[in-house]
């Protein structure tokens, strides 16, 4: 190593043992160094002067003094006063340290034996590139505070604090302390010759500024200001974390499913490693939100290239109400009560795979406008895919319901479903989904205000299940212990598009206030126009929301009832053929003659069309008049086969004209007598 020497010393002719060096220049490599004062070299040697450092290069001193490798391409300048003896030196000054990554400048004193290298530093300025120290975190600007760094041939430490109120630093590209901003740093860092460096800091910015582009999947927007304190200790292979941020002031959305808006409550906390300065171990974690708080534990790895989780996440909602303004897709539910979530997230960051339990207590949801499911408790367990109901019940329209089934496949789901429900008032459900204005009967119903409400992207689903339901309610029907069974494609708000099968059973009922049934219990001799009933059964076949009734059976003291046909399910517009059987023997004289069959039972036949709630029974006289006629042949006209003559043109009894009559005038003799028996009261 060469370079320029010059120096210009006085010495005493007294003998006086100090010599006063009045200029010393050396330049030694990159190295540059003025040196003025005094030197004494009796009785011991000593030293008192003034050191300018235009330049020293650290790589300069390697031969004579080992320095960590982080400061093995440093230089550094400075003015410092030195007083040195033959045991040790003491310096105190100004310097300017700069490194490829690192610089800073500040006040300076050094104290060492030769073997021991004591450095005080207070730094007043500073910039960092990437550093190992600190991976990814960028800055410059003013500082203030001290540090103390010790250091010999195999061993460094460094403590001290730090405030940067008005410097800029950032992480990341994405997290930033901008000027004016509060920070203060404190901490201390040890190494040893071959092992890895430890740390201990202790940050706290109350004011970040995030930006978008962080490490999260692309669907993740996170924008906003955070307030962080963080605390690190242990080696940089195996750093122990524990940090809080506060983030109410961020503004959050995951696609269009979740949506944390400004000055929503956001706090988090969380405890852990940092291994190999890329994986992250979660031993504690808690994030409070409006809605409730979470506790997760797990791994991130990778954390700066393909982030991968395995994590574990326990939380209450204590305000369902909060849920629908951070999920959107769930706002129109209306969502209220509580709940707990045990929740397993596991898979790339940008496509976790999601499974857990949900425990619902007290709580409420509005699924379509106009139903309300309200005081569910019960355990939902799911999948990225899939939800398990273990057990669910509430109530609903006032009444209690439970519930257990399993939905597969959310996009399209498959849902299969197991459920008892006390009572049920048809009239109320049926409103939802009626049109507002009766439609042709050429043209399928139109979906009510409560399925438009609806997203018109809502999933078709196939329905599988049982329905227990203890009372069903309706102005003209109640059933008890009513089982409902089905098997549905297609199932959705608009009935028009409903495909499959089902079937019905009831115990005991009445059918209320239907005209029909006051003429059957006229013919018996009986008051009122109920009819009572022990059994009922009905099995049918639905395409894109016409009911086939291919077999319906209800049975009863009063009669036996059966239909066929078809109910148009979104507006309840029938069309059907009924037939009724009463007990042998129960309609006495010429009348029970009539409608008596050839099972000996009296029979009688109707057309039943028009909505469900209020039909049109037009009762079916072939049968009954042909029977009819002959009775009248045989009692009046004792076998006489001629053909009277018929005056003027046959009438009904309301005054309408007749249908054409037959070929036979007994039979209109017959269906006169008949029509004033089945005539509307």
């Amino acid at each position: 190593m060469e370079g320029p020497l010059s120096f210009q010393a006085r010495l005493s002719p007294a003998g006086d043992p100090t010599a006063t060096l009045d200029n010393f220049h050396l330049g030694l490599g990159a190295s540059v160094v003025d040196i003025t004062g005094d030197f004494a070299t009796r009785p011991t040697l000593r030293a008192d002067v003034l050191l300018t450092l235009h330049s020293l290069a650290a790589g300069d001193l390697a031969p004579f003094l080992a320095l960590p490798s982080p400061l093995t391409n440093a230089t550094l300048s400075g003015r410092w006063s030195i007083r040195a003896s033959s045991t040790n030196i003491n310096a105190d000054g100004t310097f300017d340290a700069q490194a490829p990554t690192l610089g800073i400048a500040g006040s300076v004193g050094i104290k060492t034996d030769g073997a021991i290298h004591e450095v005080r530093l207070s730094p007043t300025s500073f910039h960092l590139e990437e550093t190992p120290f600190v991976p990814g975190v960028r800055g410059n600007g003013p500082l203030s505070g001290q540090w103390k760094i010790k250091i010999s041939s195999t061993h460094w430490t460094i403590a001290g604090e730090m405030a940067g109120d008005s410097a800029v630093l950032s992480y990341g590209g994405w997290l930033e302390k901008p000027t004016g901003a509060p920070f203060t740093l404190a901490g201390s860092a040890e190494g040893t010759e071959g092992k890895d460096p430890a740390i201990a800091l202790d940050l706290r910015t109350p004011e970040l500024n995030i930006t978008p582009g962080g490490p999260w999947p692309t669907e993740f927007h996170l924008s906003g200001k955070v307030g962080l304190t963080g605390e690190f200790q242990g080696p940089l292979s195996n750093l122990a974390f524990d940090v809080s941020a506060d983030g109410e002031s961020l503004d959050t959305t995951y696609g269009s499913s979740f949506r944390k808006p400004t000055e929503s409550a956001l706090a988090l906390s969380a405890a852990g490693r940092i291994k190999k300065q890329r994986d992250i171990e979660i031993s504690a974690a808690t994030i409070r939100t409006a809605a409730g708080a979470f506790d997760v534990r797990g791994d991130v790895t990778d954390l700066m290239n393909t982030p991968t989780l395995r994590l574990v996440v326990k939380g209450t909602i204590s305000d369902l109400t909060q849920v629908g303004r951070l999920l959107p897709p769930v706002a129109d539910y209306r969502l209220r009560g509580q709940t707990t979530i045990d929740a397993n997230v596991n898979g790339p960051a940008k496509d976790p795979v999601v499974d857990g339990r949900i425990h619902l207590s007290h709580a409420a949801v509005t699924p379509v406008a106009g139903v309300t499911l309200s005081e569910m408790n019960g355990k939902i367990r799911f999948t990225q895919d899939t939800a398990n109901i273990e057990s669910l019940s509430g109530k609903t329209f006032g009444s209690p319901f439970s519930l257990s089934g399993r939905i597969n496949h959310f996009n399209r789901p498959t849902i299969v479903l197991d459920g008892r429900w006390d009572r049920l008032e048809v009239e109320k459900l049926l409103k939802l989904f009626s049109p507002t204005t009766p439609p042709s009967p050429k043209t399928p119903a139109a979906p009510s205000p409560a399925i438009n409400a609806l997203d018109s992207s809502a999933p078709i689903a196939q329905a599988i299940g049982v329905f227990r339901i203890g009372e069903i309610v309706h102005p003209h029907y109640v059933g008890r212990d009513f089982q409902f069974n089905w098997n549905f494609t297609d199932v959705g708000p608009n009935l028009s598009v409903l495909s499959g099968t089902a079937s019905v059973t009831a115990a005991t009922g009445e059918i209320k206030n239907v005209p029909v049934a006051n003429k059957i219990n006229k013919l018996m001799n009986r008051e009122g126009s109920d009819i009572a009933y022990n059994k009922l059964a009905g099995l049918f076949w639905v395409t894109q929301g016409m009911a086939e009734i291919k077999s319906f059976v209800l049975n009863s003291d009063q009669t036996d009832f059966f239909a066929k046909g078809h109910v148009r399910l979104g507006d309840m517009e029938s069309d059907l053929r009924l037939m009724l059987k009463l007990p042998p023997g129960s309609v006495r004289g010429s009348v029970g003659n009539w409608i008596t069959a050839d099972d000996g039972r009296p029979t009688i036949e109707a057309a039943l069309k028009g909505p469900l709630r209020d039909p049109k029974v037009k009762v079916d006289y072939r049968d009954t008049v042909r029977r009819a006629a002959q009775d009248i042949f045989k009692k009046t006209l004792g076998g006489w086969k001629g053909k009277p003559d018929r005056p003027g043109t046959p009438t009904h009894s309301d005054g309408n004209p007749a249908p054409k009559s037959s070929e036979n005038p007994l039979e209109d003799l017959g269906r006169d007598a008949l029509e004033k028996i089945f005539k509307k009261k």
